[in-house]
């Protein structure tokens, strides 16, 4: 009885250790790619975010550089009405806040196409899927999301460098240009048209049970994550071969259909999977024509990879199970 309660122990303190080293593992990375991306484009994070912890630091918006001051100016950032008039920048300053901003997606969309399952298990992941949550359950409070989301993951955040470096970024490039906004809410999607073609539709369902149907497979069977992302990938590189599938990638469009008892996070790891589908297919285009992947195109060959593979993703609203 004992060895078994050591073994049981030993189970739970190696799995705690491997979950933690894979956090650390992968928020490091993270950030030296971060940091090393930007230092090709001559950008020092490490002066940019003293330089804007100073100038907040001068005003009373954060007091310390302290984890729990920071906690409180994230309280602050939290609210709809929040502003930043008490500090003023300069252009080249929030030109290098976008820069450091746009690197950022960038590498988090490369890191995800690499490795999907292993970024999953991540910090980021959990505060993006957090702020998922909160602009889903409060739509009309915009980028104050992003920053109530911060303020339900572990107070360890507002310790480390790394989330208070995104934490001051996100609230820079949210306030002082609108128009920005942060992208890491699920984006919405614009409507189409799914009277046409219907081989250029891919129905995918999710019930209240979190269980995957892709219509057109025999009765409906339940389909994994994985089988997904491989349904949408020949779906949208069809070009006519399969008669069921889309004509073209051009009209290529994936509905995405769910009902109200389907469990937010089941949603979003569904949704995952078809962006990830369309990464690769674009990562794959740009390398077959460009010799390079998707994140080191130039702007204009990136317009290119997406003209030739428009993500279309048509979200219903969710169907009640209601009788």
């Amino acid at each position: 009885m004992k060895n078994l309660r050591a073994l049981v122990l030993f189970f739970f303190i190696g799995t705690s250790a491997l979950s933690i080293a894979q956090d650390f593992f992968f928020e490091n990375e993270l950030g030296f790619k971060l940091d090393r991306k930007c230092a090709e484009k001559d950008l020092i994070p490490s002066n940019l975010f003293q330089e804007t912890e100073d100038l907040i630091l001068s005003t009373s918006l954060l007091s310390s550089i302290s984890g729990d001051d920071y906690k409180f100016f994230c309280k602050a950032l939290s609210k709809t009405n929040f502003s930043f008039d008490s500090i003023l920048i300069t252009d080249d300053f929030y030109d290098k806040h976008v820069a450091y901003y746009s690197n950022f997606n960038g590498l988090w969309q490369e890191m995800w196409i690499e490795d999907s399952a292993f970024a999953e298990k991540s910090v980021f992941y959990q505060l993006k899927s957090t702020i998922d949550s909160c602009t889903v359950a409060n739509p009309n409070a915009g980028v104050a999301n992003t920053f109530t989301a911060f303020l339900q993951m572990p107070e360890v955040l507002f310790f480390t460098p790394f989330y208070r470096n995104l934490l001051l970024n996100w609230a820079i490039v949210a306030y002082f240009e609108p128009q920005t906004g942060i992208s890491v809410a699920l984006p919405k999607t614009p409507v189409y048209d799914l009277s046409g073609v219907y081989q250029n539709v891919l129905v995918i369902r999710i019930n209240s049970e979190d269980e995957i149907l892709i219509a057109g497979d025999k009765n409906e069977n339940k389909s994994t994550l994985v089988e997904v992302r491989n349904r949408v990938i020949k779906h949208i590189t069809n070009e006519g071969k399969d008669p069921n599938l889309a004509l073209s990638s051009g009209e290529a469009i994936v509905s995405l259909k769910n009902e109200t008892g389907t469990s937010y996070q089941a949603y979003v790891n569904l949704y995952n999977e078809i962006v990830g589908a369309y990464n690769i297919v674009r990562n794959e285009y740009a390398q077959k024509v460009f010799l390079l992947p998707f994140n080191k195109l130039s702007e204009e060959q990136q317009k290119i990879v997406r003209a030739k593979y428009p993500q279309k993703i048509a979200e219903a609203e969710p169907v009640s199970t209601e009788k």
